[in-house]
Protein backbone atom coordinates (compact mmCIF):
# COMPACT_ATOMS: atom_id res chain seq x y z
CA UNK A 1 0.00 0.00 0.00
CA UNK A 2 2.83 2.41 0.80
CA UNK A 3 4.52 1.83 -2.58
CA UNK A 4 1.27 2.19 -4.54
CA UNK A 5 0.65 5.49 -2.77
CA UNK A 6 4.12 6.72 -3.76
CA UNK A 7 3.62 5.56 -7.34
CA UNK A 8 0.29 7.38 -7.57
CA UNK A 9 1.66 10.57 -6.00
CA UNK A 10 4.10 11.64 -8.71
CA UNK A 11 3.22 15.26 -9.48
CA UNK A 12 2.77 16.03 -13.18
CA UNK A 13 4.96 18.49 -15.02
CA UNK A 14 3.37 21.72 -16.25
CA UNK A 15 1.50 21.29 -19.53
CA UNK A 16 3.52 24.08 -21.19
CA UNK A 17 6.76 22.28 -20.38
CA UNK A 18 5.40 19.01 -21.77
CA UNK A 19 4.15 20.78 -24.90
CA UNK A 20 7.70 22.02 -25.54
CA UNK A 21 8.96 18.42 -25.31
CA UNK A 22 6.27 17.25 -27.75
CA UNK A 23 6.98 20.20 -30.08
CA UNK A 24 10.68 19.37 -30.20
CA UNK A 25 10.02 15.67 -30.76
CA UNK A 26 7.54 16.32 -33.59
CA UNK A 27 9.89 18.82 -35.24
CA UNK A 28 12.91 16.49 -34.98
CA UNK A 29 11.13 13.34 -36.16
CA UNK A 30 8.47 14.64 -38.56
CA UNK A 31 9.21 18.30 -39.31
CA UNK A 32 5.81 19.17 -37.79
CA UNK A 33 4.66 21.68 -35.19
CA UNK A 34 2.41 20.77 -32.32
CA UNK A 35 -0.34 22.87 -33.98
CA UNK A 36 -0.01 20.78 -37.16
CA UNK A 37 -0.89 17.65 -35.20
CA UNK A 38 -3.10 18.68 -32.26
CA UNK A 39 -6.18 20.90 -32.07
CA UNK A 40 -5.91 20.72 -28.30
CA UNK A 41 -3.44 19.29 -25.84
CA UNK A 42 -4.67 19.52 -22.28
CA UNK A 43 -5.54 17.48 -19.29
CA UNK A 44 -2.98 15.26 -17.57
CA UNK A 45 -4.47 11.78 -17.38
CA UNK A 46 -1.62 10.27 -15.36
CA UNK A 47 1.91 10.92 -14.20
CA UNK A 48 4.77 8.64 -13.18
CA UNK A 49 8.52 8.90 -12.63
CA UNK A 50 9.34 8.21 -16.30
CA UNK A 51 6.71 10.46 -17.88
CA UNK A 52 3.08 11.39 -18.10
CA UNK A 53 0.02 11.02 -20.31
CA UNK A 54 -2.10 13.88 -21.66
CA UNK A 55 -5.48 13.98 -23.34
CA UNK A 56 -5.30 15.63 -26.75
CA UNK A 57 -7.38 16.06 -29.89
CA UNK A 58 -5.80 15.52 -33.29
CA UNK A 59 -6.30 17.95 -36.14
CA UNK A 60 -8.60 16.77 -38.97
CA UNK A 61 -5.49 16.06 -41.08
CA UNK A 62 -4.52 13.38 -38.54
CA UNK A 63 -8.03 11.98 -38.05
CA UNK A 64 -9.56 14.43 -35.56
CA UNK A 65 -9.79 11.82 -32.79
CA UNK A 66 -9.28 12.32 -29.08
CA UNK A 67 -6.08 10.53 -28.10
CA UNK A 68 -3.76 9.89 -25.19
CA UNK A 69 -0.24 11.25 -25.65
CA UNK A 70 2.53 9.65 -23.61
CA UNK A 71 5.51 11.94 -23.00
CA UNK A 72 8.79 10.95 -21.35
CA UNK A 73 10.32 13.36 -18.87
CA UNK A 74 13.72 14.67 -20.01
CA UNK A 75 16.66 12.77 -18.51
CA UNK A 76 14.40 10.01 -17.14
CA UNK A 77 16.58 7.34 -18.75
CA UNK A 78 19.81 8.87 -17.43
CA UNK A 79 18.38 9.19 -13.92
CA UNK A 80 17.25 5.56 -14.01
CA UNK A 81 20.64 4.33 -15.26
CA UNK A 82 22.43 6.23 -12.48
CA UNK A 83 20.03 5.01 -9.79
CA UNK A 84 20.27 1.43 -11.02
CA UNK A 85 24.08 1.60 -11.09
CA UNK A 86 24.08 2.60 -7.41
CA UNK A 87 21.54 -0.13 -6.64
CA UNK A 88 23.69 -2.79 -8.38
CA UNK A 89 26.79 -1.62 -6.51
CA UNK A 90 24.99 -1.97 -3.18
CA UNK A 91 23.67 -5.39 -4.18
CA UNK A 92 27.16 -6.60 -5.14
CA UNK A 93 28.12 -6.12 -1.51
CA UNK A 94 24.92 -7.33 0.13
CA UNK A 95 23.76 -9.93 -2.42
CA UNK A 96 26.77 -10.90 -4.57
CA UNK A 97 25.03 -13.78 -6.35
CA UNK A 98 22.30 -11.53 -7.69
CA UNK A 99 24.33 -9.76 -10.38
CA UNK A 100 23.03 -11.87 -13.32
CA UNK A 101 19.45 -11.33 -12.15
CA UNK A 102 20.02 -7.59 -11.79
CA UNK A 103 21.58 -7.36 -15.27
CA UNK A 104 18.48 -9.04 -16.74
CA UNK A 105 16.17 -6.79 -14.73
CA UNK A 106 18.03 -3.71 -15.94
CA UNK A 107 17.78 -4.84 -19.58
CA UNK A 108 14.04 -5.42 -19.23
CA UNK A 109 13.47 -2.09 -17.48
CA UNK A 110 15.42 -0.20 -20.16
CA UNK A 111 12.75 -1.19 -22.69
CA UNK A 112 10.48 1.28 -20.86
CA UNK A 113 12.53 4.14 -22.30
CA UNK A 114 11.64 3.65 -25.95
CA UNK A 115 8.07 4.62 -26.80
CA UNK A 116 8.54 3.63 -30.47
CA UNK A 117 9.30 0.09 -29.35
CA UNK A 118 6.33 0.24 -26.98
CA UNK A 119 4.12 1.25 -29.90
CA UNK A 120 5.30 -1.75 -31.93
CA UNK A 121 4.62 -4.01 -28.95
CA UNK A 122 1.11 -2.55 -28.59
CA UNK A 123 0.40 -3.41 -32.22
CA UNK A 124 1.48 -7.00 -31.61
CA UNK A 125 -0.57 -7.26 -28.41
CA UNK A 126 -3.58 -5.88 -30.30
CA UNK A 127 -3.19 -8.51 -33.03
CA UNK A 128 -2.84 -11.28 -30.46
CA UNK A 129 -5.80 -10.02 -28.45
CA UNK A 130 -7.99 -9.91 -31.58
CA UNK A 131 -7.57 -13.70 -31.83
CA UNK A 132 -8.34 -14.32 -28.17
CA UNK A 133 -11.69 -15.14 -26.53
CA UNK A 134 -11.33 -11.82 -24.68
CA UNK A 135 -11.17 -9.71 -27.83
CA UNK A 136 -14.52 -8.03 -27.15
CA UNK A 137 -13.70 -7.48 -23.46
CA UNK A 138 -10.22 -5.94 -23.64
CA UNK A 139 -9.35 -2.75 -25.51
CA UNK A 140 -5.71 -2.41 -26.52
CA UNK A 141 -4.69 1.15 -27.41
CA UNK A 142 -3.80 1.60 -31.07
CA UNK A 143 -0.54 3.55 -31.45
CA UNK A 144 -0.12 6.07 -34.24
CA UNK A 145 3.38 4.95 -35.17
CA UNK A 146 3.89 7.83 -37.62
CA UNK A 147 3.71 10.19 -34.63
CA UNK A 148 5.66 8.02 -32.17
CA UNK A 149 9.20 8.78 -31.15
CA UNK A 150 11.58 7.37 -28.58
CA UNK A 151 10.35 9.86 -25.99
Amino acid sequence: DVFSELQDSVPPWETDRVKRIVQQSLMDSQGLTIEDVFESFDEVLGSASIGQVHKAKLTPEFGGETVAVKVMHPNAETRFRNDFKIFRTLCKVALPGWDPILRELEMQMMTEFDYTNEGQNLLQVGKNMAKSPYANKVKVPYPMLDLCSKN
